[in-house]
């Protein structure tokens, strides 16, 4: 069979990344097609790598695609296998923004610590001028910011 034949029924990769690109459009218009190669050991397969132009944080989309077919065959498997990947990442997503927060908090916590320690070095020698109650009023702020950390800390890991 020459190569012409064999080819007959495979759409070119242009093709797979044009259709893919519209059907990202119509799905959501934030997804770009920014690439498309052969996949590696399989001819007859594309990946097509997306990712989102709104500014969400998000890792790109891979959309590995079937080229044997006519394009009316392949639309529905390209549009199932996007959905596919965009659900799978806005979950992987999902995960990294709570450990993200869950950082944010720690760092937050370990910040007003570090802050009660100062506060703690003014109240023993308070610089001339500085008044007790205002000394004493940062230190009770700096334990409400922490119970109030903590409290967000406790919250997010009951979950």
């Amino acid at each position: 069979m020459s190569n012409d034949q064999k080819d007959r029924g495979r759409l070119s990769l242009d093709e797979v990344r044009n259709i893919t690109e519209a059907i990202a459009r119509e799905e959501d218009p934030s997804l770009k097609v920014v690439g498309a190669t052969t996949a590696v050991g399989a001819e007859d397969s594309s990946e097509v790598l997306l990712v989102r132009t709104n500014g969400a944080q998000s890792r790109p989309l891979v959309v590995r695609v079937d080229r044997c077919g006519s394009e009316s065959e392949l639309r529905p498997a390209i549009r199932d296998r996007l959905r596919a990947a965009v659900r799978a990442n806005d979950q992987q997503n999902s995960v990294v923004a709570a450990i993200e927060a869950t950082n944010r908090v720690d760092e937050l916590a370990a910040d007003l610590s570090d802050l009660q320690v100062l506060a703690d070095e003014i109240d023993d020698q308070p610089p001339p001028g500085v008044r007790r109650e205002t000394v004493e009023r940062l230190k009770h702020a700096l334990s409400d910011a922490t119970d109030a950390a903590d409290d967000v800390e406790d919250e997010s890991n009951a979950k």
